[in-house]
């Protein structure tokens, strides 16, 4: 930072923001993929300290109007050393993100930015953790045929993804239904972020988190990229029905009257049993 505030620097601002910027992303980048793939909680735990820390830093230095100065004098009056047209708009760039940060605001309101950015990372891993986590029922309360498909743990059996490749019709239903249960808690924190979100928006001048997230996109607006989007589904609709149908005659074909029994006690098992899905292996 006290090389881009110096007017005694020998390197282009560009670069030296460049450097700091790479500098941070491939650690941000290496924590990161610790967080998701290291099979040792510890390892992970320090890891997604590592990542938030970061991003604490990164926000930090976003809303930092020093540095800022700087790069807005180099764009207005040019640097200390030569410059061409790929810096300038590599300042350009870098100053995009300043903006986005709320770089203009009073003091108090960029630091509640950096706060919110924390707690909307926070979140954001959280909610994620727990879509993964795998879901706990009592193994008494699934149909017979069904309690040694799933791990079990105890009493319980745990369903730790949708078993979308199993050939019965009834695990794939059954797992689909236990796993998909409403949670609670992750209702709460996608509330949660969703509020952090627009109230991080807000206070930076934004309608919307998406208006904020999609400007500077080839997208542009989130009109735009709900038009796109409702265009893309009209061309595919009658294919994609077609295909559906296919599926749907395949499949009626290829049904024995055992998997329509074993489907008939699994939805049955869901709509008496729903209440029973947990997400706490303590309690299972």
């Amino acid at each position: 930072m006290a090389e881009a505030s110096s007017v005694s620097r020998n390197r282009k601002l560009v670069s030296v923001f460049d450097d700091l910027s790479d500098c941070l992303c491939r650690v941000a980048d290496m924590a990161d993929f610790v967080r998701v793939a290291h099979p040792n909680p510890q390892y992970a735990a320090a890891a997604s300290h590592a990542c938030s820390t970061i991003s604490s830093l990164v926000e930090t230095l976003n809303t930092n109007t020093v540095i800022y100065s700087a790069l807005k004098s180099v764009l207005d009056h040019g640097d200390v050393v030569p410059t061409d047209e790929v810096d300038r708009r590599v300042a350009e760039l870098f100053l995009f993100d300043f903006e986005q940060s709320g770089i203009h605001l009073p003091s108090s309101d960029r630091s509640r930015f950096v706060e919110l950015s924390e707690s909307i990372l926070g979140l954001g891993s959280a909610f994620m953790h727990g879509c993964q986590r795998p879901v706990y029922v009592r193994r008494s309360s699934l149909p017979m045929d069904l309690r040694d498909v799933f791990s079990r743990d105890g009493d319980s059996i745990a369903v730790s993804g949708l078993f979308t490749d199993h050939q019965s019709d009834a695990v794939r239903e059954a797992a689909y239904r236990i796993y998909l249960h409403p949670d609670d808690q992750q209702t709460q924190l996608l509330e949660s972020l969703l509020a952090a979100r627009h109230e991080l928006a807000q206070l930076t001048g934004f309608a919307t988190y998406s208006t904020r997230s999609l400007r500077g996109t080839m997208a542009e607006t989130p009109e735009l990229a709900v038009a796109f989007l409702e265009a893309l589904a009209d061309s595919v609709r009658d294919k994609a029905a077609a295909e559906v149908r296919l599926l749907a005659d395949v499949k009626a074909r290829h049904s024995a009257s055992t998997e329509v029994s074993a489907n008939k006690q699994a939805h049955d098992f869901i709509v008496h049993h729903d209440s029973t899905v947990h997400q706490n292996v303590a309690t299972g």
